[in-house]
């Protein structure tokens, strides 16, 4: 990949992290539909799943010049820690900025979303670890 942006490239990924000075323009005028526009028009270079099922727009902030729209992934509901997608949008309606926090997180869409132990037993663990011989966990002694 060419990086004509003079962003920085994901090693990882090949993807481009960073692209500043653009210039995209969708056909809606609002805000958050011209950011999944962008989204989605620009899914090659930033590595994004062509179905966008797993990203979600979980945050956006005004400023006197635009929008900023925060995007975050998710595998089976469950949000994937420190990710993130920013897309600044002006005031009339064109995207100018885009930062991609976003992982390769196709090797875990096979996990389960359902926890191996409960919270009880997690704590019981925990305490034998650090030797600790008595606790009050949830009403109960151990």
């Amino acid at each position: 990949m060419v990086d004509d942006q003079k962003g920085k490239i994901d090693k990882e990924t090949g993807a481009l992290r960073v692209r500043r000075n653009e210039y995209f323009k969708s056909e809606t005028n609002e805000g958050n539909e011209t950011a999944w526009s962008y989204l989605q028009a620009n899914q090659d270079i930033y590595g994004i799943n062509t179905s966008l099922d797993n990203i979600r727009l979980v945050k956006s902030l005004k400023s006197p010049a635009g929008v900023y729209f925060y995007f975050r992934q998710y595998i089976h509901d469950i949000p994937v820690y420190a990710t993130k997608f920013t897309v600044y949008v002006n005031n009339n309606g064109i995207v100018k900025y885009a930062l991609n926090e976003f992982r390769n997180i196709d090797k875990y869409r096979n996990i389960a979303n359902s926890p191996l132990i409960n919270a009880n037993r997690a704590l019981e663990i925990t305490y034998k670890y650090l030797n600790i011989r008595e606790s009050y966990i949830r009403g109960q002694y151990l």
